[in-house]
């Protein structure tokens, strides 16, 4: 809410720092009182939703860190290239791939490609999986 707009608590305060030297403490609980306003438990329970608020500020940063952590851990890992692994790795690696529901893998003649194309396709969707994932947990 911009300050200015007035809502509900704004005119609280408002009205409570207008009327602050005109009553004194023992009025302002006589007037509240009268009102049905008890000013102890009122009081009570504004202090406890400013407590939670401010623990939850307080703990905000550290989800923020552990996100980012996350994102730096994944961009930090070592990158081996599907080229350089087992025939059988990367049939299995590509078979899982094009079955995967995450990712489509379509392509018109898909039992032709050689072993290098699949690998380097692994590659691509691995450098992209860790662009995400990076990406993902950087933004604030």
């Amino acid at each position: 809410m911009s300050n200015d707009q007035h809502g509900p608590m704004e005119k609280l305060l408002d009205g409570l720092d207008e009327q602050s030297g005109a009553l004194s403490l023992d009025e302002l609980r006589e007037e509240l009182s009268a009102r049905g306003i008890g000013m102890d438990a009122f009081l009570a329970k504004i202090g406890n939703i400013l407590a939670e608020y401010d623990k939850r500020e307080r703990l905000a940063w550290m989800q923020v860190a552990d996100e980012k952590k996350a994102a730096l851990r994944v961009a930090e890992a070592p990158f081996s290239s599907w080229i350089t692994r087992k025939r059988e790795d990367v049939l299995a690696a590509f078979a899982a791939l094009s079955a995967s529901r995450q990712t489509a893998v379509a392509f018109r003649n898909k039992e032709t490609l050689s072993l290098q194309d699949m690998a380097e396709i692994l590659d691509a969707n691995e450098e992209l999986t860790r662009r995400s994932a990076k990406e993902g947990g950087l933004k604030e």
